[in-house]
């Protein structure tokens, strides 16, 4: 079976090429801009022998660097053990999907009203990047992966009152082809337009040497598995997706910082004060309190910070800031119990800290972090002795 899979999985890449390919330990890499979750995710194919931490940590780092998420294809739920790894990881299953294969093609009716050409002509790409309703953003890369298919390829449309009103594509590989981007106007479905469609490109594809066919579908579109089933195709296996969430990082707080931080302390409850939180004070107590105040990061972008220290006897906790758009996501409370695990290490056994009265949502906070509210004390400031 696996032998088969990776037949198909192998054609369907070739088919459907993406912009950046990279091999990596048995595993397939590909990059396109973000175009398709085919053309930008890893496909597991081949045998592994690297940890699995370190491999998916890579990917990880590699799709970043290009402002992608880290997408997995699993094929049978295959590697076993590896979606529970995922999931444990914050990655989310997306998009269910299975390949459909036909080993004999039916007699298939030839339409006249169907149009197919042997190259991608500037007007079919227009026509199927209208009905498939891609991102403008997009058209270049997707044109750019349809100019570096290498396979025998047929365009089809139909068109109607000057207008083309459904479209579809077959590549052929070594007496294989696929079936992709079966498109069919909303205002023309129910005609039989997409079995017009399918049958005329097997057709023309069985004229130039094609066996078999095959092509990938969701899970969930019934009415195009229906149509598949007529056509003589099966499904062959099943494979979905798991996609890359946001993902949180507490790391220390460096003085490199700093700009990010102010800013956010800008967009606070509590705007800065000139002289506790000019750069030369933040630097000057990160010097006196190395490695205990802390940044959270979301996909690498700063979203909160807490700067945290200690005299000796009590830590405290000062500038506790989220941003605001990224608040009650348990960024907080995962930057609090780093700080506390900074001040166990330091031997500190207990914590403070101090909060308007008018903090609403602070005040609710940090009991739910295990804080007490100690109303015997008074606050008492003296400010301006430098």
């Amino acid at each position: 079976m696996m032998n088969e899979v990776i037949l198909y999985e192998e054609l369907a890449m070739n088919a459907h090429p993406a912009l950046q390919t990279q091999l990596y330990d048995g595993w397939v890499l590909r990059f396109s801009n973000g175009y398709t979750s085919r053309a930008n995710s890893v496909s597991m194919l081949y045998p592994s022998n690297l940890p699995i931490e370190d491999k998916v940590a890579y990917c990880e780092q590699i799709y970043a660097s290009q402002g992608l998420p880290a997408i997995f294809k699993l094929i049978n739920g295959s590697p076993v053990g590896f979606s529970d790894f995922l999931r444990a990881r914050g990655y989310e299953a997306i998009s269910p999907s299975c390949m459909f294969v036909c080993d004999t093609p039916p007699a298939l009716e030839i339409h006249s009203d169907v149009t197919i050409t042997r190259s991608f002509d500037p007007q079919w790409k227009q026509d199927y990047f209208r009905l498939n309703g891609t991102n403008p953003a997009l058209t270049a890369t997707a044109s750019a992966m349809m100019n570096h298919i290498q396979g025998n390829v047929f365009c089809a449309k139909i068109i109607e009152n000057g207008k083309a009103v459904a479209c579809g594509l077959c590549v052929e590989e070594r007496g294989y082809a696929g079936l992709f981007d079966i498109i069919v106007s909303s205002a023309h479905r129910g005609r039989g337009l997409g079995h017009a469609l399918c049958g005329s490109l097997m057709n023309a594809a069985m004229a130039e040497g094609a066996k078999s066919f095959y092509l990938q579908v969701f899970a969930n579109n019934a009415p195009a598995i229906a149509l598949y089933h007529k056509l003589g195709f099966a499904r062959r296996y099943n494979y979905l997706y798991y996609e890359e969430g946001d993902r949180m990082t507490i790391r220390p707080f460096t003085m490199n910082d700093y700009n990010e931080v102010y800013a956010l302390w800008n967009a606070s409850l509590v705007s800065p004060r000139d002289i506790d939180d000019s750069r030369e004070a933040v630097e000057r107590f990160l010097r006196r309190n190395p490695g205990l105040s802390v940044i959270a990061e979301i996909n690498g972008t700063i979203a909160g910070s807490i700067l945290c220290g200690h005299d000796g006897r009590r830590g405290f906790l000062y500038r506790v800031a989220v941003d605001a758009t990224q608040r009650r996501m348990g960024i907080g409370q995962a930057m609090v119990q780093a700080c506390l695990a900074n001040l166990r290490k330091e031997d500190i056994s207990s914590c403070a800290l101090v909060t308007f009265k008018t903090n609403a949502m602070g005040n609710a906070f940090w009991p739910a972090q295990g804080f007490r509210l100690d109303d015997s004390l008074g606050y008492y400031l003296i400010e301006g002795i430098c």
